[in-house]
């Protein structure tokens, strides 16, 4: 009887302790941030061949991990000047333009995230690695990037961008 008990309480012991730790890894807010940009690079993304409506509804998603008032800026280099653009709409707009103008893949490279337990604030920094697909030409793009993320209710925002360019081969 004492050895039925004991495995017993083991037993829920464990899976109690399994399921506290699962949802404790599930809601940290390292990766619910990693999980957002990695999202938010596929969905920026265009590659060869998607149709104008898929482009729309995804331009449509990506804005969605922005808060309202989210600032993207970038400084100039040799190929292009420095820029801003404030405002969801705008950052939507102008990504809609640009998959309307070129194929390209985004992808995000050396992913460092701080964030905090119940803190609604959080940063990362990452390069951002976008690759132009055409069949004429190959064009890489990178740059350092430095996102400054807020928690709204259940899901983190972009609230500020910020593209430092670095190369282009």
């Amino acid at each position: 009887m004492n050895k039925k008990i004991l495995t017993t309480t083991l037993l829920s012991l464990l899976i109690i302790g399994g399921l506290g730790g699962w949802w404790y890894w599930r809601n940290s807010p390292v990766r619910q941030i990693k999980k957002t940009l990695e999202t938010m690079a596929e969905l920026g993304s265009s590659p060869l061949g998607e149709s104008t409506i898929v482009k729309a509804l995804k331009t449509q998603r990506l804005a969605e991990y922005f808060s309202a008032a989210a600032t993207v800026e970038w400084s100039s280099d040799e190929t292009t000047s420095g820029g801003h653009w404030v405002g969801r709409d705008q950052i939507s707009q102008q990504v809609l333009a640009a998959k309307n103008t070129v194929a390209y893949q985004v992808s995000l490279v050396d992913l460092v995230i701080k964030a905090k337990r119940r803190d609604p604030a959080a940063s990362a920094k990452f390069t951002l690695v976008a690759e132009e697909e055409s069949k004429i030409r190959s064009d890489t793009r990178v740059w350092l990037a430095e996102a400054l993320l807020l928690k709204e209710g259940r899901r983190w925002q972009v609230a500020q961008l910020i593209f430092q360019p670095t190369l282009r081969r």
